[in-house]
């Protein structure tokens, strides 16, 4: 008896196979590969424009698409180890050229502590609690008692202990961020400075290999070929604890911000030529920046600190010194950001929402879950590329549909330390995990 809808094969049917039936099996196997290994051809990383092998401490592209950036050089001198980046800008196709030697750079000169002030008898700093006539004097006294005692026959008398002057104060900087003007003619680097004294003291005291002295976070200000540019009235072209820097788009005027109590920080402008600066938007105090300085404007979150209630989005003109309102914010996680025509920003409203709202409307708002994490605007604005998590860390980045809920990862999920979308929205610069090299592609 036969049951209904069932197909019954002999058992050396099965073993032996017509011939059309193997060859229709081999056709199918065929085009189930394919279509398997298509998405991953369509996924494969593309050739990149260029690739700098080198430990990329940080980088910028410049509207003309010119690439500054920052390798590390770490060396030792003796218990002390110290850092002196160097500074390069390439094309977008990988040439280069060195513009700052890191061994012959110094942002700022070390002023030396009184204790460790160099003698004037000679070139090497003098011993604290030590003097020129206290030593001549020791001298003098252990010479004449040594005169009393004659070495005995066939042995050596015993041998002066030189003293080693201690090792002058060594400077160290390590680079944090780079920032190009509208113009690409000028930059400004965010670097962590210190001065580092060789340990002295006790042993215990000199548990630690190296101390530092006097750590700072500076603002340095340079031209496109590595040329200091001065600030008037200062013997540095650098601006000490302040952060966030922009270049206006004269090209003559800076902008950046200083810490205040609270945690909040408030707006300054520099023209270095005749080096005054100025408050901006004085009375206001602000969380977050981020820059449109070839538009001369700003959108910040600021604070109220008269009276209680939520922060706000305001934009900025940083010219005309305006102010406008746009929008009140309940919640607020991180990662403000204008995007590149100027009619949009977007924010983490908390860990995994990200809010959207044109300047146009603000009252309209976008809400887009994911979590939270540094991004950059796509040219058509329509996504952002997110890499999630700590800014600091690797990880995998992902195009984020703004107005869809497409996630699309970006080279089948590859980790990069550092990204960055050039101006003209085409290429992108990352650099890789651990030895931190550059690779240029181009968005296809």
């Amino acid at each position: 008896m036969k049951l209904p809808h069932t197909v019954e094969y002999s058992f050396s049917a099965a073993l032996n196979p017509p011939k059309h039936v193997v060859l229709t099996g081999v056709l199918l196997g065929t085009a189930t590969i394919a279509v398997a290994i298509l998405p991953l051809f369509a996924q494969s990383p593309v050739k990149p424009l260029a690739t700098i092998e080198a430990d990329v401490q940080a980088f910028a592209i410049a509207p003309d698409n010119q690439i500054a950036y920052a390798v590390q050089r770490v060396k030792r001198i003796k218990k002390l180890v110290v850092e002196h980046d160097d500074f390069w800008v390439a094309t977008i196709d990988g040439k280069k050229r060195k513009i700052i030697d890191g061994d012959k750079f110094t942002p700022q000169p070390f002023e030396e502590p009184e204790q460790l002030a160099s003698s004037p008898d000679n070139n090497g700093p003098a011993i604290p609690g030590s003097s020129s006539s206290s030593s001549s004097s020791s001298s003098s006294s252990s010479s004449s008692d040594d005169s009393d005692e004659k070495p005995q026959k066939g042995k050596k008398g015993p041998k002066e202990k030189k003293e080693k002057a201690p090792l002058p104060p060594q400077h160290s900087y390590q680079v944090d961020t780079i920032t190009w003007s509208p113009d690409s003619k000028r930059l400004v680097i965010k670097m962590d400075t210190s001065n580092m004294a060789q340990p002295q003291g006790s042993v215990v005291q000199q548990l630690d290999e190296q101390q530092t002295v006097r750590p700072n976070t500076i603002l340095y200000l340079m031209d496109s070929e590595g040329r200091d540019i001065p600030i008037a009235g200062s013997k540095t072209p650098t601006i000490a604890d302040a952060f966030n820097a922009a270049w206006l788009a004269d090209g003559t005027t800076l902008v950046y911000m200083n810490r205040t109590s609270g945690g909040f920080a408030q707006m300054m402008a520099l023209r270095p030529a005749d080096g005054k600066s100025r408050v901006l938007f004085d009375g206001h105090l602000f969380t977050a920046v981020s820059w449109d300085t070839k538009r001369n404007q700003a959108f910040a979150l600021e604070e109220n600190t008269r009276v209680v209630g939520p922060p706000k989005i305001v934009q900025l003109d940083l010219v005309a010194g305006a102010r406008k309102e746009i929008a009140t914010v309940d919640e607020y996680a991180g990662f403000l950001s204008i995007s590149p025509s100027g009619k949009k920003i977007a924010y983490f409203k908390d860990g995994d929402t990200l809010e959207v709202r044109d300047i146009a409307k603000p009252a309209k708002v976008t809400q887009v879950r994911v979590a939270i994490g540094e991004f950059q605007w796509s040219r058509d604005e329509q996504r952002v590329l997110l890499k999630r998590g700590e800014p600091a860390k690797s990880a995998d980045l992902v195009w984020v549909g703004l107005y869809n809920n497409a996630f699309d990862p970006f080279f089948h999920g590859l980790e990069f330390h550092e990204f960055e979308i050039a101006p003209d929205g085409e290429t992108i610069a990352v650099t890789q995990p651990g030895r931190r090299d550059l690779t240029v592609y181009r968005f296809q």
